[in-house]
């Protein structure tokens, strides 16, 4: 799932490592939610509350989708 979350980090001129400690994940981890990759959606809400912005404003998508897509992504 394609996020908007780099973007938005560099209209910022925050890092990424920056957003990793706020968060309370490893850079990696944020390297692999901006790649593509599906947060958890504790993380999801955390890295939207920091970012000022909302789930849906940076994975396109509402909380119902995001919680079938990662149900999706289990399977």
């Amino acid at each position: 799932m394609m996020n908007k979350l780099e973007h938005m980090l560099k209209e910022e001129g925050r890092k990424k490592g920056w957003l990793a400690k706020k968060v309370g994940i490893s850079n990696s981890t944020l390297t692999n939610i901006i790649k593509g990759g599906l947060p958890t959606l504790p993380v999801a809400l955390k890295i939207a509350h920091i970012m000022n912005t909302s789930v849906e404003e940076l994975w396109g998508c509402s909380i119902e989708e995001w919680k079938h897509s990662i149900e999706e992504e289990r399977r």
